[in-house]
């Protein structure tokens, strides 16, 4: 088994600097991972994170250097933005939550402090093709789509999925497995029942259904027999599949092809939320810093 070390450096410069994490494999390949935390000197004592594991996010706020060695990072702002290939989404909130980096014998650690947590959304615009949409209307659009990731994550991390997908330095390019995972879950329409089923990629509580020749929904049977396919997104949707797998607060956003809309304009802010809980309270705190101090 190859074992795993993270070293995160910490330049700091006159006036901006940069983290970057070293992700070293013992053997033969070596990948780097990168987190970027700017100190800007000229805007007083603030801070800016962003990481290719939480493509979508830029977190900003204060810092705090203590003569223990230690120095506190206090979330006071979060920026979401992605494009795709027709627009692009862009949200700001105001956020909470701290973390600080440990002066060790053997180098520096990292601890989470407050949990970080999303408040009020303070600016909200989404461009698609020639239509932008921003002020109120960006800002409820986005208010929305977020909230709408946010309940297809929580049903995301009840599924066996991998706790955490390690993203491409290149940032805006999702985890493959990720893709995969994401699109044979919850959008099997996108490969075809047929295909799936045959490489048993097909969802297990659906697959037994179907199999045992069980109604899909014994309260509503003759309504979901009529209606097996709705139109949405100019693709059609199996109702049957939505109600035996997705909880229901999820089956209209399905059903419709809203969920596949959000995550065709907005992927990167899919892998960004499920990613982040686990970025910060787990892969982080497993890492070795060590700082080095350039003029």
């Amino acid at each position: 088994m190859k074992q795993i070390k993270y070293i995160l450096l910490i330049t700091l410069l006159a006036f901006t600097s940069c983290a970057t994490l070293n992700e070293t494999y013992q053997g033969k390949s070596t990948k780097t991972v990168k987190i970027n935390i700017k100190f800007h000197e000229d805007k007083g004592e603030w801070f800016e994170l962003t990481s290719h594991h939480i493509p979508a996010a830029k977190l900003m706020g204060s810092y705090e250097q203590k003569n223990t060695g230690e120095t506190f990072f206090y979330i006071e702002k979060i920026i979401l933005l992605c494009s795709w290939f027709n627009g692009w989404t862009h949200g700001e909130f105001e956020a909470s939550g701290s973390f600080k980096l440990i002066n060790r014998d053997s180098g520096f650690s990292f601890s989470m402090v407050d949990q970080i947590e999303f408040w009020d959304i303070i600016k909200g615009e989404i461009r698609y093709n020639d239509d932008y949409y921003r002020n109120e209307d960006g800002l409820r659009k986005v208010k929305y789509r977020i909230e709408r990731f946010q309940e297809f994550v929580q049903f995301l991390k009840k599924q066996e999925l991998l706790p955490f997908y390690p993203n491409s330095h290149r940032g805006i390019v999702l985890n493959k497995k990720f893709k995969q995972d994401i699109t044979h879950l919850a959008f099997p329409e996108i490969y075809g029942y047929r295909r799936l089923e045959k490489k048993q990629w097909l969802h297990d509580k659906y697959y037994q259904k179907v199999n045992q020749n069980h109604p899909v929904d014994s309260t509503d049977d003759n309504k979901i027999i009529k209606r097996k396919y709705n139109l949405g997104a100019n693709l059609l949707w199996r109702t049957d599949y939505t109600r035996v797998v997705f909880p229901q607060n999820l089956h209209s956003i399905r059903d419709s092809g809203t969920m596949w809309r959000d995550y065709e304009e907005a992927g990167a802010i899919l892998l960004t939320l499920y990613n982040f809980d686990y970025f910060f309270n787990d892969f982080l705190t497993k890492t070795q810093i060590f700082i080095n101090n350039k003029s």
